[in-house]
């Protein structure tokens, strides 16, 4: 029985830490949709208007791996 209770309060709290975390993560991104809002308006750039995220994702891959390749030649 005391074994059961020491994993559930481990799990509660390794919970209560995942909530912290996760409620710091959002409230970064709502103050980066908050300047990203802001900057938009500054330049007069319409909300519609971006980059497509998942080709700077993909670039960025390329990039990794290009580094990683030249790390292990040298």
């Amino acid at each position: 029985m005391n074994k059961i209770r020491a994993e559930r309060d481990s799990m509660e709290k390794a919970n209560a830490d995942l909530m912290k975390e996760y409620n710091k993560l959002a409230n970064t991104i709502e103050d980066l949709i908050a300047e990203n809002r802001d900057l938009r308006q500054k330049t007069d750039a319409p909300d519609n208007y971006g980059i497509d995220i998942e080709k700077i994702k993909l670039l960025n891959r390329e990039k990794i791996e290009d580094f990683r390749k030249l790390i292990k030649i040298l």
